[in-house]
């Protein structure tokens, strides 16, 4: 064992995680059930670098009073295992889908964590999960592989969580698993094939600052009450239509029908929910065909990358549709109608600030059509 490059890294990785709390701390606003995971995590990933540290330093000394430490260490890492792996599979879950009742589907897994956590209470008197021999020393068991099967399968779900997520809702809001998992997979099989190395711990601090990052660094292109890209990420995908000079883009230019009246008699939280609830419509309608942004207020934009106008009038077609869908349903305190014009962007004409005039032109006419069908002054 090189125990001054194990201090080394666990240090480095619990100095990642003091920092990343500190600037959390400093920053936060309304803490969610998902911040609160996520304080989880780093606190187990602080902590285990702290035992992991331990169990190296005391590996092999004589004497009962290193020996319970070595076991009460080497208890908690296998414990920490449990509690990681289990936190970031409901991290993922409620960031994405920011619903408790989801939670309780998970409770077979979770029972099998309880049993593996519940053995490391009999495991210093019937070894079988790891033993400390007579001189002190650790050494792994085939049973204690299972709390690597378990971290395995719950890494498995939350991609699984995250492709159905994004399947389901195809919001700017999806949630970059690599980040984590790539570093905990590559540092914990080092570390399980070179006994000595301690990495595995280290990985998961750097996941875990690696996601707050990426997080952190999305959202400011994302709004935060739909989930859609915002105006300033609109502002990019309009630099990157101009550069692209083999592809042909539209866009569409949404506005709510009568949205103020919702607001002004339902109130601004349903106000919110309808805006909401517009943009799951347009996510399931525009699907993959196109980029969805929440430009201001009750207005959105769509951006397809497309030559034939056909796409974009049928993907409005779509969007009526599903318009239709929702307001079908039992229940409902409003009806959902859109505005929607739509144009081509021509680079070589059109300015980003004329081409957005040109769609909500378009969007206007659609609207005053429906106002004069409704009966209404504008």
């Amino acid at each position: 064992m090189n125990i001054p490059e194990i201090i080394i890294v666990n240090g480095m990785g619990l100095v990642l995680m003091i920092l990343l709390q500190i600037s959390r701390h400093m920053t936060r606003r309304n803490r969610r059930l998902d911040d609160h995971l996520l304080t989880v995590l780093v606190a187990t990933a602080a902590t285990a670098m702290v035992l992991e540290t331990t169990s190296f330093l005391v590996d092999g000394l004589p004497g009962f009073g290193w020996r319970l430490v070595n076991i009460l260490s080497n208890t908690g890492l296998y414990a920490m295992t449990i509690i990681v792996s289990t936190t970031w599979m409901f991290y993922v879950d409620m960031h994405l889908y920011r619903d408790r009742k989801r939670l309780p589907r998970y409770q077979p897994l979770l029972i099998g964590g309880t049993v593996l956590v519940a053995g490391l209470l009999v495991n210093p008197f019937f070894p079988f999960y790891f033993q400390i021999d007579a001189n002190n020393e650790y050494h792994r068991m085939p049973i204690g592989y299972l709390f690597y099967v378990y971290l395995t399968v719950c890494f498995i779900l939350t991609i699984v969580v995250a492709k159905r997520h994004r399947k389901e809702f195809r919001r700017a809001q999806f949630f970059p698993i690599p980040m984590f998992l790539v570093p905990v997979i590559v540092c914990s099989v080092v570390q399980i094939l070179f006994y000595g190395i301690s990495t595995s711990w280290a990985g998961v601090a750097v996941g875990i600052v690696g996601v707050y990052i990426n997080l952190q660094s999305r959202q400011s292109f994302v709004d935060g009450l739909t989930g859609l890209y915002n105006r300033q990420f609109l502002e990019h995908q309009m630099l990157i239509a101009r550069q692209d000079k083999q592809s042909g883009y539209f866009g569409i230019m949404l506005d709510i029908d009568r949205f103020k009246a919702i607001n002004d008699t339902l109130g601004h939280s349903v106000g919110d929910a309808a805006l909401s609830n517009t943009a799951d419509i347009l996510l399931r309608a525009v699907g993959m065909g196109g980029q969805i942004f929440r430009y201001a207020g009750d207005e959105f934009i769509i951006i397809l990358k497309t030559d034939l106008e056909e796409d974009v009038t049928a993907m409005e077609e779509n969007i009526r549709q599903e318009c239709d869908r929702f307001n079908r349903e039992k229940g409902r305190l409003y009806e959902l109608a859109l505005s929607m014009g739509h144009d081509r962007f021509d680079p070589a004409v059109d300015s980003e600030d004329s081409f957005l005039r040109k769609i909500d032109r378009q969007m206007y006419v659609d609207k005053n059509r429906h106002r004069a069908l409704a009966g209404e002054t504008k």
